[in-house]
C-alpha cells in the first residue's frame, strides 16, 4: 500500500505523456515517440540496477516514477519541436498537489483502529473532492454538472 502513491504519480506522468504526444502523432514523426521511449528505458534499466538491490519494491517504484517523468519530459520537448501546442497544466498540477497533500496527511494521521482509518481516509477524500471541484474543474463544466444534477433530462437529450 505504501508504494501506491508513487505508482499513481508514475501513472499521472504516463497520462500526461499520452496527451502531449499529440504533436508527434499529428506531424507523423513517430520516431520521436520511439526515442522518448528508448531514453526512458535506459533510465529505468539504470535505476532498477541501482535502486532495487538496496530498496526492493520501493526502489522499483521510484525508478518507475523517474522513468515515466523522463519519458514525459522527452515527449513534451520533442512534440513541441514538431507541432507546438500551448499546454495548460495548471489545473492538472493543482489536482496532483491536492492529491499529494491528502496522501501526506493520511500518512501522518495516527488512526490505529480500522474504523478510524476508514473515517479519516473518507474525510480526506471528501476534502480532495471539494478542492478538485473548487479549483480543478473549469467553471463552465461546473455549471453543466450542476444543471445535470438538477435536471438530467434538460441536459441529456435522447437522439432524435
Amino acid at each position: 500500500a505504501s508504494l501506491v502513491p508513487i505508482l499513481l504519480a508514475a501513472t499521472v506522468f504516463q497520462v500526461w505523456t499520452d496527451a502531449v504526444a499529440l504533436g508527434i502523432e499529428v506531424s507523423e514523426q513517430t520516431r520521436y515517440a520511439s526515442l522518448a521511449i528508448w531514453i526512458s528505458v535506459a533510465v529505468i534499466l539504470v535505476l532498477y540496477t541501482l535502486l532495487i538491490p538496496p530498496l526492493g519494491g520501493l526502489g522499483a517504484a521510484v525508478a518507475t516514477l523517474a522513468s515515466m517523468a523522463v519519458r514525459f519530459g522527452c515527449t513534451l520537448r520533442f512534440s513541441q519541436q514538431v507541432w507546438p501546442v500551448d499546454w495548460r497544466f495548471a489545473s492538472s498540477v493543482r489536482l496532483v498537489a491536492f492529491g499529494a497533500a491528502v496522501v501526506l496527511a493520511n500518512a501522518f494521521l495516527d488512526a490505529s483502529a480500522w474504523l478510524a482509518q476508514v473515517a479519516c481516509a473518507s474525510l480526506l477524500f471528501l476534502a480532495y473532492l471539494a478542492a478538485a471541484w473548487a479549483v480543478g474543474v473549469d467553471p463552465a463544466l461546473r455549471g453543466r454538472l450542476r444543471a445535470l444534477l438538477a435536471s438530467p433530462r434538460s441536459v441529456i437529450r435522447p437522439p432524435a
